[in-house]
């Protein structure tokens, strides 16, 4: 019997972890794999280049107990989150923030479009944002995506 073929190409592959997750997937599934990786192309770097998308540490008064202290290597204080917002504010690309509700995000992200997700977490019942840089609406609305 001939293994389906699954055609792929990996436009970021410096670091090969998305090939690599997908050769595994395919093997594990018995599918054939074709894999093109370019790590070269403009169109590839420019749009990398003005994308940001980050999932910070959360804030520790927005973790369940258990996760309220060093749940993160590195963690950050409430004066990196805002130096975090000033640089966001400061790119030319496209930036979409992750976390839970915060009076702080609502301040630093102020004129960001903020997009809720219920959710389960490990304690229950959850909110997830996504806070979106106005450039991410600029982009959507030249798309015409909305």
């Amino acid at each position: 019997m001939k293994k389906r073929t699954i055609t792929a190409v990996d436009l970021f592959c410096g670091a090969g972890g998305a090939s690599e997750g997908l050769l595994r997937a395919c093997k594990k599934r018995g599918l054939k794999l074709e894999l093109t990786g370019i790590n070269h192309w403009s169109l590839a770097i420019e749009a990398h280049s003005k994308n940001h998308t980050l999932d910070p540490p959360y804030l520790p008064d927005v973790r369940s107990e258990r996760w309220r202290r060093h749940a993160y290597r590195h963690e950050m204080s409430e004066s990196d989150h805002r130096e975090l917002a000033e640089r966001l504010h400061a790119i030319r690309g496209m930036a979409i923030v992750s976390g839970y509700p915060s009076g702080l995000y609502d301040e630093i992200f102020a004129g960001w479009v903020v997009v809720q997700h219920r959710t389960m977490t490990d304690v229950g019942r959850a909110i997830e944002c996504l806070w979106l840089s106005p450039t991410v609406l600029d982009g959507i609305h030249q798309k015409r995506l909305l």
